[in-house]
């Protein structure tokens, strides 16, 4: 091999091998269709080159075509990267056909006797048909429409489809290998260049509008709590920290009729999906609520749970929705309060202003969070009492608060039921808003601002009517 030959050869495999290295850094980086799509461009191109050069295709004009027809696989790599890039779709049954094709004419020229060019270029054009025919069409349909980066890419495309069918004309010439190996050489630059910028524009394109999404569907789901909740008798404090954009955690107040309602959940999981099922849980109790005003808590958690299980099922998510649901009544004339409960959820607190103790009582009325299953038996069911005096505490929360991990190490501990009990304890007497920034704080404090899971909790201090 000529020493031009062999320097431009080392020249192709190291631009290969450099752009197959990076683009699996990247893909590791993002996990994401686009970048996995760029780095089996490059694996492909790099495999194609090692099968090329096996002996079994060195010599015979089919042998040699056969080993040409192993960049199939990158001319269609390419063509899926157009594609995904421009948003464009592409006939692939098509480009097999005209693939298979071309390897039987190839062939029957072969048998034929035929010049090395009639046997390679029916080979060499099913080859390069995926790329070019991606090209082409990005070119005539997306034009206007593509950025800078994304014009430079197209046309990138269209030169290396080209330089594909080159093959048929230059291989069986050694004296035209040099220029061969140029043009591929400046083709693969141009991709290596244009790709990366044209994937990293489509990626930060995609991440400010799924950004933008999000920012609604949080502002959305916070603006449908209560912002000023208020049930008579009562003081209230209620607090929401999401793990992600969107949380999972569900609370909210109702004064309907005489009754008023406190209401606190926790979806599986956090994030968008889980925030959607909390909005949807949201939206289906407030309805029954608002229709059957004489419900009883655990009457309303078994006809959610029915309505929510079959919303789950056709959305094909598999998450459940712990709840506690308080009714008490919601004037002031019976003293002392006394309020109705059910549900599955974490245990809440009650800090008695007349033992100066905190209580823990458990929520367990209901069988299994809402959504799990859908025919709750009756006799699974249960409602609960508790009567409530003046200055007492009422403190209700999701696991966030007491699975919240040190420095959010998992393994250097919890925050746990202990500290939720102390704080409320030792700030007992001062005004609700106080606990709720004490607890919020030390929190805070705990974690060193880590979350893995939002965090919900609503403070109650009853008042005696004057």
């Amino acid at each position: 091999m000529p020493p031009q030959i062999e320097s431009l050869l080392i020249l192709y495999i190291g631009a290969v091998f450099f752009n197959t290295v990076l683009s699996a850094a990247l893909w590791y980086d993002r996990r994401d269709p686009l970048t996995r799509t760029q780095f089996l461009v490059w694996l492909f191109t790099l495999l194609g080159f090692i099968f090329q050069g096996a002996p079994p295709f060195q010599h015979g004009h089919y042998a040699i075509t056969l080993g040409y027809s192993s960049i199939y696989a990158l001319s269609l790599a390419i063509m899926s990267l157009t594609g995904q890039i421009v948003k464009i779709s592409f006939p692939w049954k098509l480009f097999h056909l005209v693939f298979v094709a071309g390897l039987a004419v190839g062939g029957a020229m072969e048998a034929l006797h035929q010049p090395f060019i009639f046997v390679a270029m029916p080979v060499a054009f099913g080859v390069a048909f995926p790329s070019l025919f991606a090209s082409l069409k990005a070119l005539f349909t997306s034009w206007r429409e593509m950025t800078f980066s994304a014009k430079a890419f197209v046309l990138s495309v269209f030169l290396y489809s080209i330089h594909m069918l080159d093959f048929a004309l230059l291989r069986d010439k050694p004296q035209a290998l040099a220029t061969a190996f140029t043009v591929g050489i400046l083709v693969i630059f141009m991709i290596s260049v244009f790709a990366p910028a044209v994937i990293i524009e489509v990626l930060t394109q995609t991440q400010a509008r799924v950004a933008a999404e999000m920012d609604v569907a949080r502002r959305i789901q916070m603006e449908i709590l209560p912002r000023n909740p208020e049930i008579k008798g009562l003081e209230l404090a209620c607090y929401m920290k999401p793990a992600d954009e969107v949380g999972g955690d569900y609370y909210d107040i109702f004064t309907v009729g005489d009754r008023a309602w406190i209401l606190l959940g926790d979806v599986t999981g956090h994030g968008l999906s889980s925030g959607l099922v909390m909005l949807m849980a949201q939206s289906i109790i407030s309805s029954i609520l608002h229709t059957q005003k004489d419900i009883s808590p655990g009457a309303l958690n078994t006809i959610a749970n029915e309505i929510l299980y079959d919303n789950l099922q056709r959305l094909n998510e598999d998450r459940q929705m712990t709840i506690v649901s308080i009714c008490l009544e919601a004037g002031n004339n019976n003293w002392p309060r006394k309020a109705v409960y059910s549900g599955c959820h974490d245990n809440l607190f009650i800090y008695r202003a007349a033992t100066k103790e905190v209580e823990t009582v458990e929520i367990s009325q209901f069988p299994c969070g809402l959504g799990f299953f859908r025919d709750v038996e009756e006799n699974m069911v249960s409602n609960a009492n508790m009567v409530l005096n003046s200055e007492d505490v009422l403190v209700i929360i999701t696991d966030g608060v007491t699975e919240a991990a040190k420095e959010g190490k998992h393994e250097r501990g919890f925050f746990n039921e202990e500290r939720v009990r102390e704080i409320v304890k030792t700030n007992a007497n001062e005004p609700v808003e106080t606990i709720r920034e004490k607890l919020t704080q030390q929190l805070q404090d705990f974690t060193a601002g880590v979350y893995h899971d939002d965090v919900t909790f609503l403070i109650a201090r009853v008042k005696e009517p004057a």
